[in-house]
């Protein structure tokens, strides 16, 4: 079972858009802007199902649409063979030599004016083709098998307890055969059946099981195997989340069971990602959707990147001769789903959906996508900004919490300085390819950069931080000492803690900011013992030891005598620079902030560096007087940001 075409020549806000659907498409993913009609297609799709007989009801979420003033129309193909098996009788017309022998497998639902109707395609004239079209409706209503199910984006997953009043019914339900009925439901309906329909379930063939054995044994025959049909369940929640294993069911308490990593859980007590999966995963198993139409919109709901990845490759593998529809505006759905299989709506000007193409006809779109690191179907109002740094190290939240920013700013980590430039500029070149403007901007670190430096990189638009790293302005003095003060904890003064610091790392501090200069570009990686030395090194075994220097310089393995004169020779007046700087206040601007922002917590009677970080952020939004210049600056760059013509 699968949808082959839909063309909507009016329909709420959709002007001619055609959607053509490729013959071997098993995943189709809708994407587009807030509003641009995603869940409205799978509204047709699912009110179409219901008129041909593939579901046993339609929630009309906005309206039914075969109730609008409308043209449009949806064409199935059908998967002829999985209809003979309990709708024969229905289907005799259309065997080789029946009076619709020619029919082409599809069925079209059409919606005109205020009139509808179904039709078999190539089955002769309009009447024969409207009088077929009718025989098939009801070979698949006929039809025990489940060719349709919809999972919709209201999933919540509260603690759900079946009430002992209620297990009797879920005992004595016939699952089997409400399979079909239950399976146009919504999620929240669903999932609260679901409990019921495991218990269920459980308790019967439990039941089932021991009444074969009793019978077995008064035979004197050899008891049966107990056939488990939570088996494929448990198995293809671990296809997706291989840490997490079904365990059964709590009879007693009424609960569904989990082992994690060793621990027993309750499905109440599962991650929200985990819950997620593991109540979708129990609906495909429940309904053994293989041949039909699977509908879910926003299958990202409460999944982070990396699963949906994995969650979304695994649907694209659970239909054989179905088809999954997807509504999303996940970067990592598209992925998976494929540029040829992505169809991006997009509105005009007057909010009229008029155009619909898969992004492999969207290269500039797709281009876009990959440059910002999310879907560019949905830019609107949004201002990105490419950061310094990896998803690792959390640079991200690290911006967000210190910018303070609306929910319309996306930070992305770029990775280094020269990836920061390059999402720069790629992405102005695309504002201007596209018509389009687009706002985004760049921030990267100060690190060693000089005076000239830092112009070139603000002539591309890219803000240079006015500390050494994101993590300096977490050291800010007087915020620190207002800290230091509120909970008493530190001996000495802030200023002694941070060079008593500072000086702990002089080593990598001095070798470092000589290593990057432009007189040693071609210089080599420094190798396993260097980078330990100076890693090592203090203030005090460099202070007045010129030999340490020497000794670091005779350790380099492959410099020339060019490289290691220049290299000494930097040291030399790095190892001055220090000197002076050690003794400024502004040495909290200058020193490696992420080393010292992970030592300094312990030196103040904090826990850690987050504990540290979360109370800086707290009070500098109780006090601004406490905001680093340094950080005003940056927000008055990323609050300049305005879309690009």
């Amino acid at each position: 079972m699968r949808i082959t075409k839909i063309f909507i020549k009016n329909w709420r806000h959709f002007d001619n858009v055609s959607i053509d659907i490729a013959d071997d498409a098993k995943l189709i993913c809708l994407i587009g802007t807030n509003g641009s009609g995603k869940s409205q297609v799978l509204e047709l799709i699912a009110a179409s199902a219901h008129q041909v007989g593939l579901s046993h009801g339609f929630d009309a979420w906005r309206g039914h649409p075969f109730a609008e003033d409308a043209y449009f129309r949806v064409e199935f193909q059908i998967d002829v063979e999985k209809l003979y098996d309990t709708a024969k009788g229905h289907l005799e017309p259309f065997a080789d030599d029946g009076r619709f022998g020619s029919w082409d497998g599809s069925i079209i639902v059409v919606r005109s004016g205020s009139n509808s109707g179904i039709f078999a395609g190539n089955c002769g004239d309009l009447e024969a083709s409207f009088e077929a079209g009718h025989a098939i409706k009801n070979a698949i209503t006929d039809s025990k098998a489940v060719h349709y199910l919809l999972l919709d984006a209201d999933r919540a997953y509260p603690k759900i307890q079946v009430n002992v009043n209620e297990l009797g019914g879920a005992l004595e339900a016939k699952w089997e055969t409400m399979s079909k009925s239950r399976a146009h439901s919504g999620a929240r309906t669903l999932y609260q059946e679901w409990f019921k329909y495991l218990l269920g379930i459980e308790s019967q063939e439990n039941n089932k099981h021991i009444a074969d054995v009793r019978k077995a044994r008064e035979k004197g025959e050899d008891e049966p195997k107990f056939i488990d049909r939570m088996e494929a369940y448990k198995t293809s929640l671990q296809e997706v989340l291989p840490h997490l294993l079904f365990t059964g069911i709590d009879t007693a308490k009424r609960e569904v069971k989990f082992d994690s990593t060793g621990v027993d859980l309750e499905f109440a007590q599962l991650s929200g990602g985990e819950r997620e999966i593991a109540f979708l995963v129990g609906q495909i198993e429940r309904f053994g959707l293989k041949h039909g139409l699977f509908i879910v919109d926003e299958p990202e709901l409460h999944l982070n990147n990396e699963l949906v990845r994995t969650w979304i490759s695994f649907l694209k593998d659970s239909v054989d001769s179905g088809q999954v529809w997807l509504a999303s505006h996940s970067m990592e759905v598209v992925e998976v789903a494929g540029r040829s299989s992505s169809y991006l709506l997009e509105r005009d000007q007057d909010r009229k959906v008029r155009s619909c193409s898969t992004l492999d006809n969207r290269p500039m779109i797709s281009t876009l996508s990959r440059s910002i690191g999310t879907p560019a179907f949905s830019i609107s109002g949004f201002t990105f900004l490419f950061v310094e740094g990896t998803i690792e190290i959390g640079e991200r939240e690290r911006f967000r919490s210190l910018i303070d920013g609306s929910e319309k700013l996306r930070v992305l980590e770029a990775g280094s300085c020269g990836e920061v430039v390059q999402r720069v500029n790629q992405l102005r070149m695309i504002s201007e390819d596209i018509g389009e403007p687009l706002s985004f901007g760049g921030i990267v670190d100060r690190d060693w950069r000089d005076v000239k430096d830092v112009g070139a990189l603000a002539l591309q638009g890219v803000h240079v931080l006015d500390v050494h790293e994101i993590e300096n302005l977490f050291l800010y003095p007087p915020a620190i000492e207002c800290i230091i003060n509120s909970i008493g904890s530190a001996s000495g003064s802030y200023c002694n803690i941070l060079r008593e610091l500072a000086d702990e790392r002089a080593g990598n501090w001095i070798f470092e900011s000589a290593r990057v200069n432009e007189r040693l570009k071609a210089l080599p990686p420094a190798n396993k013992t260097v980078r330990e030395l100076v890693a090592t090194a203090k203030w005090s075994d460099l202070d007045g030891n010129a030999a340490k220097y020497d000794e670091i310089v005779s350790l380099y393995s492959g410099l020339d005598d060019d490289q290691a004169k220049t290299l000494r020779q930097l040291l030399d007046i790095r190892h001055k620079v220090y000197e002076r700087v050690r003794g400024e206040a502004d040495l909290w601007k200058r020193i490696e902030g992420k080393e010292i922002s992970r030592m300094l917590p312990r030196q103040i009677g904090l826990a850690d560096k987050a504990t540290l970080e979360k109370a800086v952020t707290r009070v500098c939004q109780k006090d601004l007087t406490l905001v680093p210049p340094a950080l005003v600056s940056l927000r008055d760059y990323v609050a300049t940001l305005s879309p690009h013509p």
